[in-house]
């Protein structure tokens, strides 16, 4: 260097003088850079100066365990490439900001750059700032353990802030303090920049990392570093390495106007306590804390946390980890006591000692939470607030997996707390696949004046909800309650293809609470709740312990009414206990219900609750109803609600329900059925009521409606009329004690109306029997009777007859009387599915094939006939060759006698052909050429034409020819040579 750098030594005071000067830059460079406890480099810059620039060149680790100090505002850079270790006693008194690095050379600009691998100074050192950093192939790591108590006053509020007093590492307000390097590790070592800026960054491939000045110190950029995949891939991820911090390690950007932090990593972790911290604390808004990396872990009671405490809005935590993000907290039971800690209004959002916190505590808006990542699992009790505990608004918190979302005994939430009055934040969940399960929850409920958040469910394949675990406060599910205050409940939606939710996992939207020390008649309007799920959705079961039902609930237990709850899907199934219910337990009116279920819904089976000591059965239904059988001491006064069912199948059995049941006074809300078709198996339609006013019910059917096994469809009353049934349906069949019924105690009889066109197993009655009934009776006496009508519209039976073409054929007729004479015995067999064949007398198929009946010529001098007309053999011609007497002329295969032709009838021995005819003796062709001649001689007589006869068979003579004969002597000494067949 032009000008060396010197190193003078004062007992534990090290002065450095010298170095060369570029303008407002200082270069220093150093074979070796340590301190050891107690000991102090002073840097002695002139005051102009603004940039200490140095590097360590020997090659081995700087173990800095003492005070680095500077004159003036200076910014002090150290770059050791063999790597920095900041001891528990490491401090820093600069007016700059500061930047460690193992790079192995500041870029100085026009392609000059100021190294330590290779120390050869440049010919001109650069009188401008240093533009990056320049890594190797393998960059030493950097760590801190710094404990070191701050020299410099506290800022204002900071008593109100988790902000240690053991500031570890600390640069003035509004400068930078920078550790980027190989790995980078902070060991129970703290960083603070109040009001500004702190910088990790670990890179493990080489590359530049770019830095520009900024009024708050400097940015660093990471475009520059080399990007590759274990299969050397250039146009892979770039390669990043480790950022852990551990063992209370702190890393505090906290000021009158928060801070920011950037990671910049590959793994980078969070754990035994470890945490960032950007609080806002006077009238200026904070920044972010903004973590990239390929994962992402926090563990083990490890906290991020921006909380605004004054005036300005809270920093933003934005979370970008392109593989995972996992945060783990130390238990579900501290979760549990946070809960219960809300709820008694004795907690704070500072007072979290871990999870991931982005609040307002002042005046001061909450920052907004952005996770994007491809998964993100929650587990073990962690907690995501963005709630609002002071007059400010919580923030929003946003939370994009690409893949999946795993909530495990976790909380993410907004919301407000008791005694604040600030509206709670949105939450958004986008993904492919969200499960909720064992306690897992989001929540966005307010406990204060001010509203509660929205919540919103993204989710392409399925949302999950399984099973709340025995000691948990709150179900798994989804939840925007308004409890404790008048603020309004959020709204609810959740689209995604298959929605499941099993043993006391919720969608739940209260006003008012009953929770275990009793009821909470204090809740806002209530929330709406809206599914859409285009495949399917299942719900099952209560909770173990029965305290908390499955499904998806929407009541109030205040003064305002419940919101309205829609469900649509292609197949609805509610089974062994779970519920979809709208209802109201105090004067707020239940909201309306809307189930939409395009292909099936099938509601069946019960299970059992235990709430406030009442164990109860609680059957799987839809209800919208004012009061509760599970809560009979809570009398209901505001009105159940509607209830609009529209599906292709529904089924409702074993003990399974659809209700708009009034149990107080309120009065019973109306059900309205469209369906294909309908089957109550054990089942239940109720719109019953006790004193309230009797609901309606309308049943529209494209088909039948079946009940059996004791069903119900009723709009009985107590202390006021019956409702009213209205049924169109094709048919209705009612078995085995299964009533229709508009019954009242002490009012009039409803009116029942059915329409079909047939009904079969149950009539109207005048008052119910063991049988199938329809009845509209009153206890008061028959002329309170309401009134049945049934409509079954006349049937007329000659519609759809058909006036056949032939008469009925007389089958005796058809029986030759000569047929098969020989034989035995004769029977005739008509077989097949088109009835008879046509008669014999009518005319022909035209489609049918014709043989050849031309006159057969005779010839004396060929052939010899007897007085007994007995022809002698007699040779069949098919084309160019002869066939034997078993070769017939129907195909390529020989038939025996028994055989038949192609036809619906059974040929004679003599029958070869494949037209509808018996073909004579003599006929033996198919088609349309004629018969060879056959001559036969008789004496001299002149030749004549021989008369056909019908033969019934053939023999063999004693020359071994066949002859074909009429009816054979049975006293032939030649036995036939095949037996005759019998007719079949």
């Amino acid at each position: 260097m032009p000008v060396n750098s010197m190193v003078i030594e004062n007992g534990n005071s090290i002065r450095i003088e010298g170095g060369t000067q570029a303008g407002g830059n200082l270069f220093h460079s150093f074979q070796e850079f340590s301190l050891t406890a107690g000991q102090e480099a002073f840097f002695n810059n002139a005051l102009e100066v603004e940039n200490i620039i140095s590097r360590v060149t020997g090659g081995t680790i700087s173990n800095i365990d003492g005070l680095l100090r500077a004159n003036g505002s200076a910014n002090l850079f150290l770059l050791n490439p063999a790597g920095i270790v900041f001891g528990p006693n490491a401090q820093l008194n600069i007016g700059g900001s500061f930047l460690a690095t193992s790079a192995d050379s500041f870029i100085l600009g026009e392609g000059l750059e100021y190294s330590a691998t290779n120390p050869i100074a440049p010919p001109l050192l650069t009188v401008n700032v240093p533009t990056g950093l320049q890594f190797g192939a393998n960059p030493g790591a950097i760590a801190n353990q710094s404990q070191a108590m701050s020299n410099m006053p506290l800022p204002a509020l900071a008593s109100a802030t988790p902000t240690p007093a053991n500031v570890g590492l600390e640069v003035l307000p509004g400068r930078t303090l920078a550790l980027i390097g190989g790995d980078v590790f902070l060991e129970n070592g703290n960083l603070t920049a109040s009001q500004g800026e702190i910088q990790l960054g670990s890179v493990a491939s080489p590359g530049t990392v770019s830095f520009i000045p900024t009024a708050t110190g400097l940015a660093f950029g990471y475009e520059g570093i080399a990007r590759g995949n274990a299969n050397g891939n250039a146009n892979g991820n770039a390669n990043f390495g480790n950022i852990e911090l551990s063992g209370l390690a702190t890393v505090d950007a906290s000021g009158l106007g928060g801070g920011a932090i950037q990671l910049r990593g590959g793994d980078v972790t969070l754990r035994e306590g470890a945490s960032l911290i950007a609080a806002t604390l006077g009238n200026q808004d904070g920044r972010t804390i903004d973590i990239q990396a390929d994962r992402l872990r926090l563990q083990d009671r490890a906290l991020i946390s921006t909380i605004a405490f004054g005036d300005g809005a809270g920093a933003d935590v934005r979370i970008r980890a392109r593989d995972s993000v996992e945060l783990a907290a130390s238990g579900f039971q501290d979760l549990v006591n946070i809960q219960i800690s809300a709820v008694v209004a004795s907690i704070q959002p500072s007072d979290l000692e871990s999870g991931l916190v982005v609040a307002s505590q002042g005046n001061g808006n909450a920052g907004t939470l952005t996770i994007d990542t491809e998964q993100l699992t929650m587990s073990n009790g962690f907690l995501i607030s963005t709630a609002a505990a002071g007059s400010g608004d919580g923030g929003n918190v946003v939370a994009r997996a690409s893949e999946s979302i795993e909530i495990i005994g976790s909380t993410l939430g907004t919301g407000t707390l008791r005694g604040s009055t600030g509206n709670a934040g949105d939450a958004i969940a986008q993904t492919q696949r969200l499960v909720l399960r064992d306690g897992g929850f989001i929540n966005v409920s307010t406990f204060a004046a001010g509203a509660a958040g929205n919540l919103v469910v993204n989710a392409s394949e399925s949302v999950e909800m399984l099973g709340t675990p025995v000691g948990a406060v709150s179900p798994t599910g989804l939840f925007a309650n308004s409890i404790f205050d008048t603020g309004s409940g959020g709204n609810i939606q959740v689209n995604t293809k298959r929605l499941t939710i099993t043993d006391g996992a919720q969608i739940g939207n209260q006003s008012g609470a009953l929770l275990g020390t009793g009821l909470v008649p204090l809740g806002g309007l209530g929330g709406n709740i809206v599914v859409n799920a285009s495949e399917s959705v299942e719900l099952a079961r209560p909770s173990p312990d029965g305290l908390f039902n499955g499904g998806i609930i929407n009541i109030t237990y205040s003064r305002f009414p419940a919101g309205d709850l829609t469900v649509s899907t292609r197949n609805l199934i509610v089974r062994e206990g779970a519920s979809i219910s709208n209802s109201t337990v105090s004067t707020g009116r239940s909201g309306t219900m809307t189930i939409t279920a395009s292909d099936s819904l099938i509601l069946t089976g019960a299970g059992t609750t235990n709430r406030l000591g009442a164990v109860t059965n609680s059957p799987s239904g839809l209800t919208s109803s004012s009061g509760l059988a599970e809560f009979p001491n809570l009398e209901a006064t505001g009105a159940g609600g509607d209830l609009r069912i529209n599906a292709g199948e529904l089924i409702v059995r074993d003990g399974a329900q659809i209700a708009v049941n009034s149990l107080g006074s309120g009065d019973a809300g109306s059900l309205e059925i469209v369906a294909d078709g309908l089957q109550l198996d054990g089942g239940i339609l109720s719109a019953a009521t006790v004193s309230g006013a009797g609901g309606n019910m309308t049943v529209r059917l494209q088909e039948d409606l079946q009940l059996r096994r004791g069903s119900s469809i009723t709009t009985n009353a107590g202390n006021t009329d019956g409702g009213n049934i209205a049924i169109n349906v094709e048919n209705l069949a009612a078995l085995e004690n299964s009533d229709i019924t508009a019954n009242a105690e002490q009012g009039r009889g409803g009116r029942v109306s059915i329409n079909a066109r047939g009904i079969f197993g149950t009539a109207f009655r005048e008052a119910p029997t063991p049988d199938s009934d329809i009845t509209a009776t009153s206890d008061l006496g028959a002329q309170f009777s309401g009134t049945v009508e049934i409509n079954t519209p006349e049937v007329d039976t000659n519609a759809g007859l058909v006036e056949l073409d032939e008469e009925v054929v007389d089958v005796s007729k058809l029986i030759s009387q000569n047929f098969c004479s020989a034989g035995a015995g004769s029977e005739f067999t008509v077989t097949g599915r088109g009835g008879l064949p046509p008669s014999p007398n009518e005319v022909l198929n035209p489609d049918t094939v014709l043989d050849d009946l031309r006159p057969v010529s005779i010839n004396t001098s060929q052939a010899e006939m007897g007085s007994d007309r007995t022809l002698t053999p007699v040779e069949t011609n098919s084309g160019d060759r002869s066939l034997t007497p078993e070769e017939t002329n129907s195909g390529d295969r020989s038939l025996t006698p028994e055989e038949t032709n192609s036809g619906d009838r059974s040929l004679t021995p003599m029958e070869t052909n494949s037209g509808d005819r018996s073909s004579s003796p003599e006929e033996t062709n198919s088609g349309d050429r004629s018969s060879s001649p056959v001559e036969t001689e008789f004496g001299k007589s002149p030749a004549f034409k021989q008369t056909i006869v019908e033969a019934q068979g053939w023999i063999v003579d004693a020359d071994g020819a066949v002859v074909l004969v009429a009816n054979p002597p049975e006293t032939n000494p030649q036995s036939p040579w095949l037996p005759l067949p019998a007719c079949q």
